[in-house]
């Protein structure tokens, strides 16, 4: 038997499926990152966020859940 804690999490990862899913198969998913990249250049982020995640990777932090 699932815990709620568990099957919630299930829950998420089977919303996030298919939602990433169903953007990728109308053309929006591209446009999106696009979008977010855009976002991110102008309010100066980006180059926080690269940081960041090169200091995630250099820590060995657990990388499994990242996607492009």
């Amino acid at each position: 038997m699932e815990t709620p804690v568990v099957s919630n999490m299930n829950k998420a990862t089977q919303m996030r499926a298919a939602t990433n899913q169903k953007l990728i198969e109308i053309g929006e998913r591209e446009h999106l990152k696009e979008l977010l990249r855009a976002n991110l250049i102008d309010c100066g982020r980006k180059d926080q966020l690269k940081a960041h995640c090169k200091e995630d990777f250099k820590t060995g932090k657990d990388l499994r859940n990242i996607s492009d």
